[in-house]
């Protein structure tokens, strides 16, 4: 295991390892860090000193990118497909847990099932930062069913599902692969990448 961001191994092209795609990734999660907190702090109501410790998250990057090169080694791939790299990132980020709110929880005058919330901040970062790496929003469903609105209604209970399985269920990197390849059966959202085909 690497220990320093700055001594990591990156690979050639072929690979996809790159310097360009690790700091691609590092500097998509730090931007969409940035965009997560602000909208939590406007849905609590209340101003939240939420920051990244840069230190995990190299070694988040560092794990799961290991992980990640330990497959293409050992497997006839190229490249993971994004369901894979997503989930390798997400349990990595879930072992280190690099998103940290330096308020006193305790001491937030919030409501108390707002509070409760921030007690899994770093899994409530996950779940659209997952959705956003797998499926496509822009694109335009076509549904059997007449009724989008209960399409919509499922679709947040399956977000609600995914959430309690990042906080409480989330052993394996396998195993959120295998829930993210489960979710990617609902009728309602497209894509980003062709992984049934």
């Amino acid at each position: 295991m690497h220990l320093k961001y700055e001594n990591f191994s990156f690979t050639e092209e072929e690979k996809g390892f790159t310097k360009f795609y690790v700091n691609d990734v590092r500097a998509g999660l730090l931007e969409y860090a940035v965009v997560f907190s602000e909208l939590l702090t406007q849905n609590m109501g209340v101003e939240l000193d939420l920051r990244i410790n840069e230190d995990l998250l190299d070694q988040v990057i560092i794990d799961a990118v290991e992980d990640l090169k330990r497959l293409v080694d050992f497997h006839p791939t190229k490249k993971p497909n994004t369901i894979k790299e997503v989930a390798y990132i997400a349990f990595w980020w879930l072992k280190r847990k690099p998103l940290i709110i330096n308020n006193s929880i305790s001491k937030l005058e919030i409501d108390p099932n707002k509070k409760a919330k921030l007690i899994f901040v770093n899994e409530r970062f996950l779940l659209p930062y997952i959705e956003q790496r797998i499926f496509d929003f822009n694109k335009d469903i076509v549904c059997k069913s007449p009724s989008i609105a209960e399409f919509e209604a499922q679709w947040e209970k399956a977000r609600k599902f995914m959430l309690y399985f990042l906080q409480y269920r989330a052993d394996s990197a396998k195993s959120i692969e295998a829930f993210l390849i489960t979710s990617t059966l609902h009728p309602v959202r497209a894509l980003t990448d062709n992984f049934w085909s």
